[in-house]
């Protein structure tokens, strides 16, 4: 094995690690976080019947239908999206740490507005219809912003990333 290629191993090896080992200390906190947000948001919109929350759970009572609770699963949340731009902004792109940052920034500051706008959709359509319907936003709807989110967001931060003209020296030249 060459120098070259060791380092790219554990370049990798600490873009997997530190993803992987953040998402797992962190996914219950921030899960948490994200629930109190959405429900916070929600009861300024006037939307109270999903307003108790217990953990990453929040019970929802709609008008006509039992009442239930709905959980923020890992697979729920923005963090590993987050964590994933952070750390390849972090282990495997080169360049001034300023636009890494700024892109990985960018990127997961639109997940994480997507994500919540997801989960309040689907909160929202549980407490006017039911679980059954939240299911469907969810597991539907919900899988569709969620990808957006994430190729947004990659979109995002590629394009904050690369050269643009300007950032090449014969773009000032007969300036």
């Amino acid at each position: 094995m060459n120098r070259h290629l060791a380092h790219a191993f554990v370049r990798l090896v600490c873009t997997i690690g530190v993803a992987v080992g953040g998402f797992y200390l962190l996914q219950e906190p921030w899960r948490k976080a994200e629930i109190r947000t959405v429900v916070g948001l929600l009861s300024v919109s006037d939307v109270h019947r999903a307003s108790h929350v217990y953990g990453t759970s929040v019970l929802v009572a709609p008008e006509h239908a039992a009442p239930f609770l709905a959980v923020v699963a890992p697979s729920c949340s923005a963090l590993g999206a987050l964590l994933a731009f952070s750390t390849i902004a972090m282990f495997l792109i080169s360049g001034p740490v300023s636009r890494r940052a700024l892109a990985a920034a960018a990127a997961g500051a639109l997940v994480i507005v997507v994500n919540l706008v997801r989960i309040a959709l689907s909160l929202g359509v549980g407490v006017n219809y039911g679980s059954q319907a939240m299911v469907t936003v969810h597991d539907w709807i919900g899988t569709l912003l969620g990808l957006f989110a994430v190729l947004a967001g990659f979109t995002v931060f590629m394009y904050l990333l690369l050269p643009h003209d300007s950032d090449r020296p014969e773009a000032f030249i007969g300036r």
